[in-house]
């Protein structure tokens, strides 16, 4: 991995923060209502669905009953594999960019002129978030997690499709305040 930012880096760029998200539980404060009801819905459709065709006068179908239970169970891991996801991102702060990498090894960037604001928040998980250009604050509030593993790409940017407009650093904790504290250096604004 080092190799591998060591690479990205641009030339005179150094390294002044990194962070990656603390351990969290599958079902923290910004998500388990969330969860909850995916997994509800999920059982209501294809419960739904399994009763209407055993009611039908044809016979039961075991490859629409296998298809129905493949479908659900993959909806109910979705939380599990996404966190899975975010355990494996890294966050850099550099004299020139945000960097995040997420797990398959991916690079994204903001230069720091385009971080027009940045807020720390803790109503999305267990530990504090910080949420790095405006563009993605209401997306923030209700795809955290999604949001934290796909950044808010430019479609205008075709060019540079590792450039971003917003990004999120999930559940990075105490380290919050100084990552926040690195961008106040940087000349970065802190949301009102």
């Amino acid at each position: 991995m080092e190799k591998k930012l060591n690479e990205y880096l641009r030339e005179g760029e150094t390294i002044r923060w990194q962070g990656q998200p603390a351990e969290f539980p599958l079902m923290d404060n910004g998500s388990r209502m969330q969860i909850l009801r995916k997994w509800a819905l999920t059982v209501i459709i294809a419960a739904g669905i399994l009763i209407a065709h055993m009611q039908s006068q044809m016979p039961p179908r075991m490859g629409l009953v296998a298809v129905v239970a493949a479908c659900a169970l993959v909806v109910v891991l979705t939380p599990v594999v996404e966190k899975s996801s975010l355990m494996k991102n890294r966050y850099w702060i550099t004299n020139q960019r945000i960097i995040h990498m997420t797990k398959g090894g991916m690079f994204y960037y903001m230069d720091l002129a385009d971080v027009d604001q940045y807020e720390i928040v803790t109503d999305l998980s267990d530990q504090e978030t910080l949420v790095l250009g405006s563009a993605i604050f209401a997306d923030a509030k209700k795809y955290v997690r999604w949001r934290a593993s796909h950044p808010m790409e430019d479609p205008e940017a075709m060019k540079n499709r590792d450039h971003v407009d917003g990004m999120i650093f999930y559940n990075i904790g105490s380290s919050a305040a100084s990552a926040a504290a690195v961008l106040k250096d940087l000349g970065c604004r802190r949301a009102a």
